[in-house]
């Protein structure tokens, strides 16, 4: 494509699809590509209602760059009681529209959606159904001139003595 950059394409025959990556320096000022970090083991918050940085899930970005950010999470509750919160942190200065969709234990409106658009700004309480969970977010974080971390942070949505729990294999995914 004239003037954007070589573009590469990549079959993943584990998942049967296309992976397309462009070189171009419009839209990213770094040449870092995909970067993916996935949770190793479950991690586990009780009795708190404070959000708290996850222990894996955080990619760095540059100054006066722009990313965009998909996540996938594994939230697990034995009862319906502690709910999870979710929020992301970003470098001062930057500016971030992020989805979050789930799905809520009320039957009206299955499934819900959150923004957020304000670093540390909770999504709310999210009533999860006991047991298994996804959670999803998508979105864009552009930063000014400090460059730093994109940082999923998450608590109990309600304080309970049951555990809210993320599991391994959630990860997080930033491109360039």
């Amino acid at each position: 494509i004239n003037g954007k950059g070589a573009l590469r394409m990549i079959y993943s025959a584990v998942d049967s699809r296309w992976l397309v990556f462009a070189t171009s320096t419009t839209v990213s000022a770094s040449s870092n590509g995909v970067i993916t970090v996935k949770k190793p083991t479950d991690q586990s918050i009780t009795s708190s209602t404070t959000l708290t940085n996850d222990n894996d899930l955080k990619i760095a970005i540059n100054a006066n760059d722009s990313m965009v950010i998909e996540c996938y999470l594994h939230a697990y509750v034995a009862t319906t009681t502690p709910k999870i919160q979710l929020t992301l942190t970003v470098p001062a200065g930057a500016t971030l529209g992020v989805g979050v969709n789930f799905d809520d234990i009320s039957p009206l409106c299955n499934p819900e959606t959150a923004v957020i658009t304000t670093s540390g700004t909770s999504t709310g309480s999210i009533g999860l159904n006991a047991g298994n969970d996804p959670i999803h977010f998508w979105g864009v974080i552009v930063t000014g001139a400090t460059a730093g971390n994109i940082q999923l942070e998450w608590a109990q949505g309600t304080s309970s003595a049951t555990a809210t729990t993320l599991k391994a294999k959630s990860y997080m995914r930033g491109y360039y």
